[in-house]
């Protein structure tokens, strides 16, 4: 039997390591935060978020669906409360990183 393969060190210079990862998400989570504030600055009156109702069954079509029917593009940059058809719960954060987690 073959030794199993060996490790390689983890660094920022590696194209899959997770330093690089970190970087990458970071750098969205920022662009993101800068959009809604963008989107707050320029329309005062909206709504803070969106209600996106989602069947687990379905998870992928029902997001793809509500995306598609946003009246006006920036609105996908609110806030978004996330709720499992049929299932108890208050989203406070859990339930849309629980869809973000299962949809990528």
């Amino acid at each position: 039997e073959a030794p199993p393969p060996a490790k390689r060190a983890l660094s920022a210079d590696s194209p899959s390591g997770p330093l690089e990862l970190n970087t990458k998400l970071l750098a969205l989570r920022q662009y993101i935060e800068e959009r809604r504030e963008a989107i707050k600055r320029e329309r005062p009156s909206a709504k803070a978020h969106w209600t996106l109702p989602v069947v687990r069954s379905r998870l992928v079509s029902n997001v793809l669906e509500n995306v598609s029917k946003l009246q006006y593009p920036w609105l996908i940059w609110r806030n978004t409360v996330v709720t499992f058809v049929g299932e108890p719960g208050v989203d406070q954060g859990g339930l849309t990183a629980d869809l973000h987690s299962s949809f990528w």
